[in-house]
């Protein structure tokens, strides 16, 4: 069963206070697998992607005694996991382009503004999703990203499916919006 956001700060606290690797241990197993999804999005890497969770969340333990609680473990973690993401490809492309290029490196066919047009739409869907109300955003993560059924949601949610099927179009109409507009920019370029 998943944890709530209140259950994660209550993790974080007996984290903090007490050096508990039980809390450190549940924390890691709840997390991991989001984090990861998020990490391997921007590195398109298992390895690079794993790297990233295990850092973001050795650095929670390491500064455990002196970090910032966040009352959104969620939104922290993605915002964490993406900014150590984009930091380390960065790393990884300078390492890259620094060495002589071999034979066997793999060339990729997009242009430089097809990775910005890709950041921007990606930029725009995490602004709009975090912009989404408090309900709608938790049944759009749970059901679209999360991969839960609408029941499952529901039950997690403590509503109904039908609650959960109002939110998720209500997501979906934000997302289309967002979406239009991004069109539209492309039109004017």
């Amino acid at each position: 069963m998943s944890l709530t956001l209140s259950d994660f700060k209550s993790l974080l606290v007996e984290i903090r206070d007490t050096d508990s690797d039980r809390a450190f241990r549940r924390l890691y197993d709840e997390s991991y697998e989001r984090m990861f999804r998020t990490a391997f999005y921007y590195t398109q890497s298992d390895e690079l992607a794993r790297e990233v969770v295990l850092d973001v969340l050795a650095g929670v333990w390491e500064k455990r005694k002196t970090m910032i609680l966040p009352d959104d473990w969620w939104r922290w973690s993605y915002i964490a996991t993406k900014n150590l993401a984009l930091n380390t490809l960065e790393k990884e492309n300078r390492r890259r382009a620094s060495r002589e290029p071999q034979e066997n490196d793999v060339t990729h066919n997009t242009t430089p503004s097809d990775d910005v047009e890709a950041q921007e739409t990606q930029r725009i869907y995490e602004e709009t999703v975090w912009s989404m109300p408090d309900r709608c955003r938790e049944a759009w993560i749970l059901v679209r990203e999360d991969g839960l059924s609408h029941h499952d949601a529901a039950v997690r949610m403590g509503t109904s499916e039908k609650t959960v099927d109002a939110q998720i179009s209500k997501a979906l109409r934000a997302l289309r919006d967002a979406l239009l507009c991004i069109v539209f920019l492309l039109l004017l370029r």
